[in-house]
């Protein structure tokens, strides 16, 4: 649908470039974003642990660089104002596709699946009922087991 569609531009356009800055405010939590890299079978402890630091470093340094880009002043409230346009849109709705997810829910949970398990994640989620409620339902018709 036309909906969908609209939706799934707004969590290209604009989710998923909300969601760096607030993954990379601190250096803390930067390195808790490329902490995956310690995962890496390929690497080495020493290559696990230089990636994990330059990678982190550089992480937490662009995003000042990507808030000025695309004129953030406050992630976090950029980030509140995003997710209540779209729990008012889902308002009294179990999805934007009515029974079933459609392609504007997916895209939306798919730019918040990718931080799950991140402090972002998890702040955002006790700060929108709404959301965390939307976001259990699509793990739960997606069969989905959640990241951590």
């Amino acid at each position: 649908s036309e909906n969908a569609i609209k939706w799934a531009k707004f969590a290209d356009d604009k989710l998923a470039i909300l969601l760096y800055p607030n993954i990379t405010r601190s250096f803390g939590e930067s390195l808790q974003a490329f902490s995956y890299i310690k995962k890496v079978d390929s690497f080495n402890s020493f290559e696990k642990y230089s990636n994990l630091m330059i990678g982190s470093f550089a992480m937490w340094m662009a995003q000042g660089k990507i808030k000025k880009k695309y004129g953030i002043k406050d992630e976090r409230e950029s980030l509140q104002k995003a997710i209540s346009l779209w729990t008012n849109e889902i308002k009294g709705r179990q999805f934007l596709g009515q029974n079933e997810p459609n392609l504007g829910d997916l895209c939306i949970f798919g730019c918040l699946r990718a931080i799950e398990g991140l402090d972002a994640f998890d702040d955002i989620m006790r700060d929108n009922v709404e959301l965390d409620k939307w976001y259990k339902r699509v793990v739960k018709v997606l069969e989905y087991e959640p990241i951590i």
